[in-house]
């Protein structure tokens, strides 16, 4: 084995740790930006919180108008993931949240 070169265990944790950083440092990048930063990104948001509000799944609207230029395969799994985030969450934390926004 050479001298300058650590161990493979060293050298996996090392890269583990650099591979963990750089996730990090990927997941957070945009913590505090505002949640729609294109308008692409507001009409499903737009979508999906038609179909959790009015419960018309077939057709997604956005403004009171049909969205069928795309497959709603992605509003209804993102308004099935907030339908279900929203029925778990306890009251107190809704409450909170209402209180804090206005």
């Amino acid at each position: 084995m050479r001298a300058d070169r650590p161990p493979a265990p060293a050298r996996a944790e090392l890269s583990l740790a650099a591979l963990l950083g750089a996730l990090a440092l990927v997941l957070v990048w945009r913590i505090g930006e505002p949640p729609a930063a294109n308008p692409a990104e507001a009409r499903v948001q737009g979508a999906v919180a038609s179909i959790v509000s009015d419960g018309d799944w077939l057709v997604p609207q956005v403004d009171g108008a049909p969205r069928i230029e795309k497959p709603p395969g992605y509003a209804w799994q993102a308004a099935e993931g907030r339908r279900t985030v929203v029925q778990l969450s306890p009251p107190a934390s809704s409450e909170r949240a209402a209180a804090s926004q206005a």
